[in-house]
C-alpha cells in the first residue's frame, strides 16, 4: 500500500490514509463527466438568469403600478371636484 497522508477524524486524533493499488482511474471518462457536468452546470444558470430577470421585470410592474395607485389616489382627495 501507498502512504498518502495524514487526515482528520472526529475524535481529533487524525490517521494516516492508504492508497490501495489497483487500476489507474480512466481519465478520459473522468474529463467526459466533467465536461457534461459544466455543461449542465452553465445550462442552469442560463435557465435560472432568464427566470430571475423575468420575476424581476414583473416585481417592478407591480410596485410600478401601486405607486400610480397611491398617488392618484392622493390626488383625487386634494381636488375631489377636478376632472
Amino acid at each position: 500500500m501507498k502512504l498518502v497522508g495524514l487526515h482528520a477524524s472526529a475524535d481529533g486524533l487524525g490517521g494516516w490514509t492508504y492508497a490501495s493499488p489497483g487500476k489507474p482511474r480512466d481519465t478520459r471518462l473522468h474529463n467526459e463527466q466533467e465536461a457534461s457536468l459544466v455543461i449542465v452546470n452553465g445550462t442552469l444558470y442560463m435557465i435560472n438568469r432568464d427566470a430571475q430577470a423575468e420575476i424581476n421585470t414583473r416585481q417592478q410592474f407591480i410596485q410600478q403600478s401601486v405607486q400610480l395607485e397611491v398617488c392618484t389616489a392622493r390626488s383625487s382627495r386634494r381636488w375631489p371636484n377636478w376632472r
